[in-house]
């Protein structure tokens, strides 16, 4: 009954975090379009047909049946008035949401600069959320952030890795020419640049010696593509996977939880933390974690595995901060998310990178999960991930892209440079066609989320993770 209560919670969380995401962006074109004078006929959270709608002081607002977006109808700078996703409701609809085109001619025209400034205030409110979602992270002594350098610690012996050049102790500069700062940067551009052979540069720096290598990489389960072999720096002894059913969930530990002590033994490492867990077979253990700035307390009986030889509670270890988690300072937090959503848009245009970006691209069935998991994780992490959403919304409807707040920019610039007003009907045919077709990329990438679920959602993955961790311990002793 408890963990049905908690899965409520988190969804209600969930719900709340995603819809302000929304409410932010909207009201920022709401606010600056009334202070501005501007007619605002519709505000609507979400998509489609309305499932509540009330009209206050000549304002349609409502709540539609897809919540995944919405929009503020502002006849004076949209002359289609949003006909695309306003999901028709009848004569009363087209009345109230200004599509009549005389009513329209009739409004008090807005300057260029007005235009342009409620045009692009729904990404600057969301730009300001994300600061002040990272300067809760910034301020708060229980947000747990960790940037992972790209050093290799181990390289298998035999493997391909060793055998190409690379050392124990080599720091990874650069993949294909471009730098990268952190083990993360090197997964993306590892992803997308292999070629068709599968294979990458990579400039690794050696005693302080810069050398170039060419190297084979292999795709794993998940569809990442890495250099088999190698394995980072490993920071923290923290839980990233807790295997269903398993003594470790039985004992009441999570996600996120870091170990700071098991068996009253002290623990700085995870590879230190799996040696004292084999040695507790069948015995119960007390184990302390830090968790939200907590400290707690359980007890955990490892259980012996015939698949790894060794006595587990059944976790998987969590050695690299998601990306969304790597940095404290506010503004450098601000500064990954950007970096990360330019560089997949560049690999968008990107002949050579297109593919791949497309591949690895999530819709919105992986944004929901996503968060989920992350506010399973902390509420800290969701907060991080909340940021970072909040920066790719920002930034992706600025693209000038009829239908996104970048197109009504470059509308409102051509008719600055022409002096003309564009034909509403050529403005609607552009939207539609590319509304058409951003709902069709909207379809497939759903899809591939749904194919791609349970690689998502890690089915087996906290198993594997106990089990390669097992395997990591017996090469150390």
């Amino acid at each position: 009954m408890q963990g049905i209560i908690q899965n409520v919670f988190d969804a209600l969380i969930l719900i709340v975090f995603f819809g302000f995401t929304i409410f932010v962006h909207e009201c920022g074109h709401f606010i600056t379009a009334l202070r501005n004078g501007m007619v605002v006929d519709v505000f609507s959270i979400g998509f489609g047909p309305a499932i509540w709608s009330r009209k206050i002081k000549g304002v349609v607002y409502k709540i539609c049946i897809i919540p995944l977006g919405g929009y503020v109808v502002l006849p004076q700078l949209d002359p289609t008035g949003m006909e695309m996703v306003q999901g028709g409701d009848g004569d009363k609809e087209k009345e109230t949401s200004g599509s009549n085109q005389n009513r329209r001619n009739m409004l008090p025209e807005v300057s260029f600069p007005r235009k342009v400034f409620v045009a692009a205030a729904g990404s600057f409110s969301n730009v300001v959320f994300g600061v002040v979602l990272a300067l809760i992270i910034y301020l708060s002594p229980n947000a747990i952030t960790g940037e992972n350098r790209p050093l290799i610690v181990d390289v298998d012996a035999e493997s391909p890795a060793l055998l190409a050049g690379l050392r124990t102790g080599d720091e990874i500069l650069a993949v294909n020419g471009k730098k990268v700062n952190t083990w993360y940067d090197y997964t993306v551009e590892c992803f997308l640049g292999a070629n068709e052979s599968e294979q990458i540069e990579l400039a690794v720096k050696t005693d302080g010696r810069r050398r170039e290598l060419i190297l084979n990489t292999v795709k794993d389960d998940n569809g990442a593509i890495d250099i088999p072999g190698l394995r980072e720096q490993l920071t923290s002894c923290r839980f990233g996977w807790i295997v269903p059913g398993s003594s470790a969930e039985k004992a009441g530990l999570k996600a996120g939880d870091e170990v700071v002590e098991f068996d009253n033994v002290p623990v700085v490492t995870w590879t230190q933390f799996i040696g004292l867990v084999s040695v507790c077979r069948d015995k119960e253990a007390s184990i302390i974690v830090r968790r939200d700035g907590d400290y707690e307390t359980f007890k955990v009986i490892p259980v012996y595995s015939s698949e790894t030889g060794r006595a587990m509670i059944g976790v998987g270890l969590a050695d690299r901060a998601v990306p969304w988690m790597q940095y404290k300072n506010p503004m450098k937090q601000i500064k990954s998310d950007t970096i990360m959503i330019v560089r997949f848009l560049k690999a968008l245009v990107t002949p050579r990178e297109s593919r791949r970006a497309m591949k690895g691209v999530g819709g919105p069935v992986a944004i929901v999960l996503t968060l989920w998991i992350s506010i399973k994780s902390s509420l800290f992490n969701a907060v991080g991930f909340l940021r970072l959403l909040n920066i790719n919304l920002a930034i992706i409807n600025l693209l000038p892209i009829p239908l996104l707040d970048g197109g009504h920019i470059v509308f409102c610039a051509w008719e600055r440079i022409t002096r003309r007003k564009l034909n509403p009907r050529i403005v609607n045919g552009l939207i539609k066609v590319f509304g058409s077709l951003l709902i069709g990329l909207f379809i497939i990438i759903t899809i591939n989320d749904i194919i791609k679920l349970p690689r998502f959602l890690g089915l087996g993955k906290a198993k594997a993770v106990a089990e390669q961790t097992e395997q990591f311990e017996d090469k150390e002793e």
